[in-house]
């Protein structure tokens, strides 16, 4: 049998010409989700046999569409109040990175212009501010109190070494008896401390006030050079923007300078002990590359070399590094170099 499908204005017509109200006929509808005009009717029947039988009914249904309606209230309610939450947790965040930057921005507390780097360099943080500061080993404890004093504008403070956390009082006990300091020496002749390894100064190629590059007792091949903050920070994410624009900025030094003779540079960063990071000290890899080197060094073919090949590597790359140092600070273009 060919059911006979209605428009939904035609059956309200034929309908209440039948005696039906519209609310039956509109909830006949919904409840059928039908357009065919017997299928209407009998579900009109059943609900008014229905009705009939049971008194409240109607009541009954009013009550739980109350409930449907009041559910569907409160969860949209719960909807806007999630969205406004989410709304304000990102806009927090965003306000607490934007502080954040303003301050790595203009707290930052510089000593004087060096000149040269001294014997000793010391890192003093406070309040979110740092303060990078030269000496001599001969200085004393109380020298250094006494600059602090000075740079940071404190009359009353303590100063601790960071490992092992003991205080530093004034006395006349050199930096050079202070233990953790003994791996933040800068002279040229005395190289530094690379994770807990001493570095001859005869092998560091090139170094600035922040940063320390150096040949690779290990390398995958010549001339691979290691680009080291001059602090033994553990994570990349420890670095100061001043340190990592320093750090990178010797990176770029270092490709300038082993592009005169490779075609390109590998540059890697094993950040963490999950990456790969064997000393734990912040170190870029910078491995010069050429068309016949393509293929990947595996780690057990790496094989240490004498102090003696490391240091006529490094008196190579040293006066290589002066010259392109020389060449940027005066504007030449990388190419000339």
């Amino acid at each position: 049998m060919v059911q006979d499908v209605k428009t939904e204005s035609q059956l309200l017509d034929i309908l209440k010409k039948q005696g039906f109200n519209e609310e039956i006929i509109t909830k006949a509808m919904q409840g059928t989700s039908s357009r065919c005009l017997d299928d209407i009717i009998d579900y009109i029947e059943e609900y008014q046999k229905l009705h009939k039988q049971d008194p409240e009914f109607e009541a009954k249904e009013k009550k739980l569409e109350d409930d449907i309606r009041k559910k569907r209230e409160e969860s949209l309610k719960n909807q806007m109040y999630l969205q406004k939450l989410r709304e304000q947790i990102k806009a927090d965040q965003q306000e607490r990175e934007q502080m954040a930057r303003q301050k790595i921005e203009t707290d930052v507390v510089k000593s004087e212009a060096i000149t040269d780097f001294g014997e000793c360099t010391i890192k003093v943080r406070y309040d979110g501010r740092f303060c990078i500061m030269h000496f001599k080993k001969t200085n004393t404890t109380a020298d250094l109190l006494k600059k602090i004093e000075a740079d940071f504008g404190l009359k009353s403070f303590k100063l601790f070494l960071v490992h092992p956390p003991v205080e530093v009082v004034a006395s006349e006990r050199t930096l050079e008896e202070i233990a953790p300091m003994k791996g933040f020496t800068t002279s040229p002749d005395a190289g530094f401390i690379f994770g807990g390894h001493p570095v001859s100064g005869s092998h560091i190629v090139f170094q600035t006030e922040l940063s320390v590059l150096f040949v690779n007792l290990r390398p995958f091949q010549p001339n691979h050079l290691l680009v080291s903050p001059r602090f033994p920070h553990k994570r990349l994410e420890d670095l100061s923007k001043e340190e990592c624009t320093d750090l990178f900025g010797s990176v770029r030094l270092a490709t300038i300078v082993l592009s005169r003779t490779y075609s390109g540079t590998t540059i890697g960063i094993q950040d963490g002990l999950h990456a790969g990071q064997s000393v734990h000290h912040v170190h870029v890899h910078v491995v010069p590359r050429s068309c016949e080197q393509i293929r990947v060094l595996l780690d057990v073919e790496r094989k240490n070399r004498s102090f003696v090949e490391m240091h006529e590597e490094a008196s190579y790359l040293r006066s290589l590094f002066a010259d392109a140092h020389r060449r940027l600070l005066h504007g030449v273009q990388a190419d000339s170099c």
